[in-house]
């Protein structure tokens, strides 16, 4: 019979959450991914995926370390400490992030492209980082 993973009991669950948090506050590039951590650990990528769906109580955690990663990569793409290629597609595909040319309406059958400028670009990055270091100073 195989061995239950702690992981999939409460305590050992939140655990887990509490030590993603904690590595994902370090200050460094190589701490921004949180499936990176996981590796460490010798765990598997769904792991996190099984939790969230049997402890629904724990779903702000995962929605605080997940905000944590979009952050992190926002900040360390734009000081060029993460390749902005992969950074992109990670928030593409993990945050729902966009391209200019994707963000369409369609009026009366037409499709028209929305542009943001480079400032509101900036701006929002900005918000994300300052957003992230009040979360930091709220978990101490």
């Amino acid at each position: 019979m195989a061995k239950k993973s702690p992981y999939l009991e409460f305590e050992g669950a939140k655990k887990l959450l509490i030590d993603l948090l904690q590595w994902l506050k370090i200050d460094k590039p190589e701490n921004t991914f949180y499936k990176y951590f996981l590796a460490q650990k010798g765990l598997y990528p769904g792991l996190l995926k099984r939790i969230e769906k049997k402890f629904p109580e724990l779903k702000k955690w995962f929605e605080k370390a997940k905000y944590m990663q979009e952050a992190k990569i926002c900040k360390y793409a734009s000081e060029s400490k993460l390749h902005a290629g992969l950074s992109m597609f990670i928030l593409k595909n993990h945050h729902d992030y966009k391209d200019k040319s994707e963000q369409v309406k369609k009026l009366s059958g037409k499709v028209e492209f929305e542009h943001k400028d480079e400032t509101d670009v900036k701006k929002q990055i900005n918000q994300l980082l300052q957003a992230n270091k009040l979360f930091v100073e709220d978990e101490k």
